[in-house]
């Protein structure tokens, strides 16, 4: 989970759930925006924008979400986390 904002973990569905099923999910909490370099899931949306937005055409909505879906559905992100993390640095 991150907190990008309280709808994440403050409401009342969600913290109904957690409490609910507290014996079986553990929150993991995704560093904060302060800590980009942290993110590797940052250089995934990177990649995945370039990829579906840059010079591409859709002609419908439905169009797009499904481009988007059989993207994700396929794409093997080969990210080195040593050099993304030594990338972030220099």
């Amino acid at each position: 989970m991150d907190k990008a904002t309280p709808l994440h973990y403050k409401s009342q569905k969600i913290r109904s759930y957690l409490e609910k099923h507290k014996d079986v999910l553990i929150p993991v909490w995704l560093p904060t925006a302060a800590s980009p370099e942290f993110m590797v899931l940052e250089e995934c949306w990177n990649i995945s924008r370039n990829d579906l937005q840059l010079l591409t055409y859709y002609s419908s909505f439905k169009e797009f979400t499904k481009s988007i879906g059989e993207y994700f559905r396929t794409k093997h992100f080969n990210l080195n986390m040593r050099n993304y993390l030594l990338a972030s640095i220099g």
